[in-house]
């Protein structure tokens, strides 16, 4: 991830009391060799906050519901607010079913596009 930097841990996982080291053995003798990584994980470098903070604001970026709605929690949609934008465009919004095929093509192309996203 872009945002980490050197040296930032979210969670730092302490060592096992020794008492319970022995009973347990250690975690690495659960593992089959042959699941061992050859690398190490490319994990993000963040610390919790900054991985809240991040989730947050996509989050309210993928929310297309703005402001209060009175028609209840039923008609609440959750669309990024681009869809929206895109799809109250008139070349969209205008779009007829009997429509010719032939003009269609360009809003076709656009609404496969947006699928693959």
């Amino acid at each position: 991830m872009e945002m980490g930097h050197t040296g930032r841990r979210g969670l730092v996982f302490e060592r096992a009391e020794q008492e319970i080291a022995d009973v347990i053995g250690s975690a690495k003798a659960l593992v089959p060799p042959s699941m061992y990584r050859e690398d190490l994980a490319a994990l993000p470098e963040l610390s919790e906050p900054e991985v809240q903070r991040h989730y947050l604001h996509l989050s309210q970026e993928t929310l297309g519901m703005m402001g209060i709605s009175l028609f209840g929690t039923c008609t609440m949609k959750y669309n990024p607010r681009l869809n929206e934008m895109i799809a109250a465009r008139p070349e969209i919004a205008e779009t007829h079913p009997l429509q010719s095929d032939q003009t269609l093509q360009g809003t076709l192309e656009l609404i496969h596009k947006f699928d693959l996203i």
